[in-house]
C-alpha cells in the first residue's frame, strides 16, 4: 500500500468515527502567519512549550494563561521576577508547571534580545537559509527557546506555518504499525516519510502531520485502539499480532 492510499484511509476512517474533521483540518489548509505580530509568535512559541500535556487540559485553561502571562506581551513578561513565578505557581486557573512557566520568562526574554537585533520575529525566522539551522537554533541546549527540545521545535515550526512534519510519538506509532518504520528510526526518517507522503496527497505538511496525529491519538490508540473501526486494520502490524494471539 502506497502512502497516498495510507493516507485516504486515514481521513476516512476519521470522517468515520469524529465530527467536524474537515473544519478542523481546514485550519491548517488555510494557516497563514502573513498578518502576524511579535506577540502571535510569542503566544504559539508557549504553547509549544506546554505541549505534551493533554490538549483538552490546554485549551480549557488557555484563556487563564493568556491573563497570566500579560495577553502574551512579552515586553511585561520579560520583566517577572521570582515573586511573579510563585504567584503563577500558586494560581489554579492555569497549568502550575514551574519547568513550563520559567521557560515561558526566558523565552520572553529571548524575544526581546531577537527583535533586538533583527527588528521582528519573522525576520529571524527568515534569516535561516534553511529549516535544519532554525530548527537547531530554536532548541533550548543551543542557546534557543527553553521548553524547546528535539520534538515539540517540530510543533512549533507547524504552528508558525513553517511546513514540515512533526515526529512525535503518535506519528512514530502510527508509522512503526503500519510498516513505514522500523523500531529505530530516526526522527529525521519519521519526518522525511511524512513529507513524502505530504506530496504524494499534495497537500501541506502541516495539515498531514495534523491528521497523522489526530488519526493515531483517536483511532490507533496505544491502549485499546479502535481495530474494528479502522480502514487500516488489514494493513497493521498490531492488528495482526492481536489476532494471533487471540486464535
Amino acid at each position: 500500500m502506497d502512502k497516498k492510499q495510507i493516507y485516504q484511509l486515514m481521513l476516512k476512517t476519521l470522517r468515520n468515527n469524529i465530527s467536524n474533521i474537515d473544519k478542523e483540518l481546514k485550519y491548517y489548509h488555510t494557516l497563514s502567519t502573513e498578518d502576524w505580530t511579535d506577540k502571535d509568535y510569542f503566544e504559539t512559541l508557549t504553547r509549544a512549550v506546554f505541549s505534551g500535556i493533554k490538549n483538552g487540559i490546554i485549551e480549557k485553561r488557555w484563556p487563564a494563561i493568556s491573563n497570566a502571562f500579560s495577553g502574551f506581551d512579552f515586553h511585561k513578561v520579560a520583566e517577572y521576577d521570582e515573586e511573579k513565578v510563585q504567584e503563577l505557581i500558586e494560581n489554579k486557573k492555569i497549568i502550575r508547571h514551574e519547568g513550563k512557566i520559567k521557560a515561558t520568562i526566558f523565552n520572553a526574554k529571548r524575544m526581546v534580545e531577537i527583535i533586538g537585533q533583527y527588528g521582528s520575529f519573522k525576520n529571524y525566522l527568515n534569516s535561516f537559509p534553511s529549516i535544519d539551522g532554525l530548527i537547531e537554533k530554536l532548541q533550548g541546549y543551543y542557546s534557543g527557546f527553553k521548553g524547546i527540545g528535539e520534538r515539540n521545535v517540530y510543533e512549533l515550526l507547524k504552528e508558525i506555518s513553517i511546513q514540515t512534519i512533526k515526529p512525535d510519538r503518535q506519528v512514530q506509532k502510527v508509522f512503526l504499525r503500519l510498516g513505514l518504520i522500523g523500531e529505530k528510526a530516526s526522527l529525521e526518517e519519521i519526518v522525511e516519510i511524512g513529507m513524502a507522503m505530504a506530496k504524494e496527497v499534495n497537500q501541506r505538511p502541516c495539515a498531514v502531520d495534523w491528521l497523522l496525529w489526530r488519526f493515531g491519538s483517536e483511532v490507533c490508540k496505544t491502549k485499546n485502539p479502535l481495530c474494528d473501526k479502522c480502514s487500516l486494520a488489514e494493513s497493521c502490524s498490531y492488528r495482526r499480532n492481536l489476532t494471533a494471539i487471540t486464535k
